[in-house]
């Protein structure tokens, strides 16, 4: 296939064993006057390239050159010069169609010198957290803290949450807010990296569950465990709290309620200790309520994280008596995105008129 390009009439034509069509292909209506034209090919398979100057095939009539700032000799898109910028700066663009394989089809890729020589000041640095609860999201570098790059929730408020190094205890954390002093997770710096770990991060110890000590002698005890078994659990994870007080924790350091639980075999037969739990939950729910003078409640809460494909969850509460209900959603209620919604409806009532 022969390509003949007529820049002052802005005109393409091409020929097949030599043989040139007998019009062009595309005309001035087709190239609008004043744009840039570039080699490309669209093809599957593999093909070569001959920008002259010496052709199988005479050019069409009339006063051709090869195409400037050509190299000369065949190109063939199937040999290792694919690749070598030297070689292939005449090249706009290449298009393969059909399946590519990067094991059996690809020998390297390459990057232009323009992207790897841009100043970092230019370059884009974002982070992606996930499973972080309200701190999952893209982070994007914002400056320098403790001699490291530290990274702001994009998009987010003033005081958005951040990814910083902290020099004193040699690991990275993550803030829910923007001050360097408090963080909700972390993870140990590796040895000459710039940047935060991709994984190994931690969650403290009091983020993973605790209940107040009287909260869960009550639930745990109701659950069936003896008071020689709760005594002893709350000897292996028992401690003291932010505010001073005895606190049971779920995970300690190394030791784990669930852990424990199996060890001294507490409760009846087939209470697992996530019901253990649960109803030590209850039990601290039922002292904050009664506290704050409400007697009548029901707390409702979906799976954390719920699934993020097609999921439709639903809960019916009733408090018998109540003239009416009152809705608190908890500060840390969020979804995955702005299509989901929740939907209360009051009982009775159709859906139009709920």
């Amino acid at each position: 296939v022969g390509v003949c390009v007529d820049l002052d009439s802005r005109a393409v034509s091409f020929s097949t064993d030599g043989v040139w069509e007998s019009s062009a292909a595309f005309g001035p209506d087709d190239i609008p006057q004043g744009v840039a034209l570039y080699p490309a090919v669209s093809l599957k398979g593999c093909a070569a390239f001959c920008f002259g100057p010496s052709f199988k095939h005479e050019p069409i009539s009339g006063s051709f050159s090869p195409w400037s700032g050509s190299t000369p000799g065949m190109h063939h898109l199937d040999l290792p010069l694919v690749g070598n910028s030297a070689l292939l700066s005449i090249y706009k663009e290449v298009q393969i169609h059909g399946e590519v394989n990067l094991k059996t089809n690809v020998q390297r890729l390459v990057a232009a010198r323009k992207y790897r020589d841009m100043p970092k000041s230019q370059r884009s640095w974002e982070v992606n957290a996930v499973n972080a609860g309200p701190c999952s999201g893209l982070y994007q570098r914002s400056g320098m803290h403790h001699g490291m790059p530290f990274y702001k929730m994009k998009h987010g408020a003033a005081d958005a949450a951040v990814i910083y190094y902290d020099q004193s205890a040699s690991r990275w954390q993550l803030g829910a807010s923007s001050d360097f002093s408090n963080h909700d997770y972390w993870a140990p710096a590796a040895e000459g990296s710039y940047e935060p770990p991709r994984c190994g991060w931690r969650v403290p110890d009091e983020a993973r569950g605790m209940l107040p000590v009287c909260a869960f002698k009550a639930g745990v005890s109701q659950s069936g465990a003896s008071d020689e078994a709760v005594e002893s659990m709350m000897a292996v994870l028992g401690a003291q709290g932010e505010a001073e007080a005895d606190v049971v924790y779920r995970v300690l350091g190394p030791r784990s309620f669930a852990a424990e639980w199996a060890k001294i075999n507490m409760g009846e037969p087939g209470l697992s200790a996530d019901d253990a739990w649960s109803a030590g939950v209850a039990s601290s729910q039922k002292q904050l309520f009664k506290g704050a003078g409400i007697e009548e409640y029901a707390v409702v809460e979906s799976e954390h994280p719920y699934g993020k494909a097609s999921v439709k969850w639903q809960k019916q509460v009733a408090i018998e008596g109540a003239a009416g209900l009152v809705v608190h959603f908890s500060s840390m209620s969020c979804t995955h995105n702005a299509s989901t919604c929740v939907r209360v409806y009051s009982g009775g009532l159709n859906r139009d008129a709920a």
